[in-house]
C-alpha cells in the first residue's frame, strides 16, 4: 500500500489515541494541527537529514565553479535547489574516485576539482509514493510528537523515546543498503582461465566464489587490482621454473659493429621476461661467462648464442600453467588480497598456511618435473682417480 499524506496524518492521530481522518481536508481541529506540523518546519526534510534513506539519494552532475578568494580549495560548486545532505562526493562519472577534502557552506561545496564534480545527495523530491514504511513511520512519529501538546500531553515523552526507536531502525536499515566506498571499476578482462585462480584463492580464503567474468564484488575488484600490480611477475621471479622456461639460437646482428670491446651484438629476445642462461653449445652444458650485458642487448666475441629463459607468454596464459604453479599463483594472490577482505570474512590464517604448504608441494613437483642433472664429482673422488693415474693402476 503506498504511503499518502492522508496514511501519515492518521498513523500520527493514531499513537496519540485520536479519530482517524477521512481526508486530509476534513474541518477538525487534529487535522489543522496536522498540518501545522508537517510543513512548519518541513516534517519530511527533517527526517530526510536524519535517516538518509537511500530512496531519497540522488546522483549530480556539478559543473561551472565558481573561484573562492578566501581559502585555497578553489573550485565551489553550487548545490541543486532540492539538496538535503551530502552521501558521497567524487570526481569522476564512474564513481570509483571518491574525495574528502572538501568542505561545504551556504549550500554550497568547494573542492580541487576544477570541472565536473560529481555527488551522491539526500534529495526532498521523492514523492510519498517512493517512501519505505520504515521512514514513514519516521516521519509519522515526528509529526505525532509534534501535536502531542495539545492532543495528548501524556504520551509525549513515550512519543520522544519511539521517534528515536523509529530513527535508529531506519538509519540501520536504509544504511545498510549502500555502501559509501563501492568496488572500484574492473581495469582487467576477466576470462574463464583468469576466473578458476580467483575462485581457488577465493576458496584458501574462505570467501564465496564468482560465477561470472563481469562479476563486480569487492573481491575481484581487489584480485583485479593484486594481478595487475604483476603478482604474476614475482611469483615467475620466486625461482627457476624449470616449466616456465624457453630455449632460442641467437645470431650476432650483423648491422652493429661496436668500436672497441667485444666484437658481436646480440638483441635480446622481444618476449624474455627473466634470463635463466646464456650458452656455447646447442646442448646447453657450457655456460657462456665472458659477456657484457648493457640495456636490450648482450655483446661478446661468439657469433652465435644459445639462451634460455622465462618467456612473457606465461604472465597472461593461466591455461598454459602446470596445476601445481596455477595453485602456487593462487596462494599468493590469497595472501596478498585476505586483509583487504578481512571485513568480508576472509580467513588469513589459513591463506598464510595454505601459501606455505603450496609452495613447498610446487617447488618440489616442478624439481621432479626437470630433467636429471649431472652429479659433479666431489674432491675426495678426484684426488682418488688422480691418485691412482700415478700409480698406474686399472
Amino acid at each position: 500500500m503506498a504511503i499518502t499524506q492522508l496514511s501519515l496524518y492518521n498513523n500520527a492521530l493514531l499513537l496519540c489515541g485520536e479519530r482517524a481522518l477521512a481526508t486530509t481536508t476534513d474541518d477538525v481541529p487534529s487535522r489543522y494541527e496536522l498540518d501545522t506540523a508537517y510543513s512548519d518546519p518541513n516534517a519530511a526534510d527533517f527526517c530526510f537529514e536524519l535517516v538518509k534513506p537511500k530512496f531519497s539519494l540522488l546522483t549530480a552532475k556539478l559543473s561551472s565553479p565558481t573561484t573562492s578568494s578566501v581559502h585555497t580549495l578553489a573550485y565551489t560548486y553550487s548545490f541543486p535547489a532540492d539538496y538535503i545532505s551530502i552521501h558521497s562526493v567524487y570526481a569522476d562519472g564512474e564513481l570509483d574516485d571518491p574525495i574528502r577534502r572538501y568542505i561545504i557552506e551556504d549550500r554550497t561545496i568547494s573542492c580541487d576539482i576544477p570541472t565536473n564534480l560529481f555527488i551522491r545527495y539526500v534529495t526532498n523530491s521523492r514523492d510519498l509514493a517512493n517512501w519505505t514504511p520504515t521512514f514513514a513511520n519516521v516521519v509519522a512519529a515526528y509529526i505525532a510528537k509534534q501535536i502531542a501538546p495539545r492532543f495528548a500531553p501524556q504520551k509525549l515523552v513515550a512519543l520522544e523515546e519511539l521517534f528515536l526507536s523509529r530513527v535508529q531502525a531506519a538509519v540501520q536499515l536504509e544504511g545498510l543498503k549502500e555502501e559509501v566506498e563501492r568496488p572500484k571499476q574492473s581495469t582487467l578482462t576477466l576470462n574463464d582461465d583468469w576466473r578458476k585462480v580467483y575462485n581457488r584463492a577465493f576458496l584458501i580464503l574462505g570467501l564465496p566464489q564468482i560465477v561470472s567474468n563481469v562479476d563486480d564484488s569487492t573481491r575481484r575488484s581487489r584480485a583485479d587490482v593484486a594481478i595487475g600490480n604483476q603478482l604474476v611477475n614475482g611469483v615467475l621471479e620466486d625461482m627457476g621454473w624449470t616449466f616456465a622456461l624457453s630455449s632460442n639460437k641467437l645470431w650476432a646482428d650483423p648491422s652493429l659493429e661496436p668500436d672497441w670491446g667485444y666484437k658481436h651484438v646480440f638483441d635480446k629476445p622481444l618476449d624474455m621476461h627473466r634470463l635463466d642462461g646464456i650458452y656455447q653449445d646447442d646442448h646447453l652444458q657450457y655456460p657462456l661467462k665472458d659477456y657484457h650485458d648493457e640495456g636490450d642487448r648482450w655483446y661478446t666475441g661468439l657469433s652465435t648464442l644459445y639462451v634460455q629463459y622465462v618467456s612473457t607468454t606465461f604472465l597472461t596464459t593461466p591455461a598454459s600453467w602446470p596445476t601445481y604453479f596455477l595453485a602456487r599463483v593462487a596462494a599468493e594472490l590469497a595472501v596478498q588480497i585476505g586483509p583487504s577482505l578481512k571485513k568480508e570474512g576472509a580467513d588469513i590464517e589459513n591463506a598464510r598456511f595454505e601459501f606455505e604448504r603450496i609452495t613447498r608441494e610446487a617447488e618440489s613437483a616442478d624439481a621432479m618435473r626437470g630433467p636429471p642433472q649431472r652429479i659433479a664429482s666431489g674432491s675426495w673422488t678426484r684426488s682418488r682417480h688422480e691418485g691412482n693415474r700415478r700409480r698406474q693402476r686399472p
